[in-house]
């Protein structure tokens, strides 16, 4: 899929939105591309949130809520969360409340 060669691409130059976009691409796994990889995935969200990308603070906080490619750690969800919906992303904050 020429998606995901332009992506890696990218992401190997430090694009952020690129490693968001592979971090979903792994998360949820694209038929004919790539499958699902929970561990790649929160590692591109992890880039995308050094970056400052709300979109990938906010589905890294679930990988953290859930446990899903790293160890379940509730705390680093919240900072997450309250992270991106400081940067103005809206539904961050329905999580947040419902952990603190």
């Amino acid at each position: 899929m020429k998606a995901f060669q332009f992506y890696s691409q990218a992401a190997q130059f430090g694009h952020v939105g690129a490693s968001y976009e592979l971090g979903t691409m792994f998360d949820r796994g694209v038929t004919g591309a790539v499958e699902e990889n929970p561990v790649k995935a929160a590692l591109y969200y992890d880039a995308a949130v050094d970056g400052g990308m709300a979109a990938a603070m906010f589905n890294l906080g679930f990988m953290y809520e859930q446990g899903r490619g790293v160890t379940r750690n509730l705390d680093r969800a919240l900072s997450l969360w309250e992270d991106a919906s400081a940067l103005g992303h809206s539904k961050a904050r329905l999580p947040a409340n419902d952990l603190s």
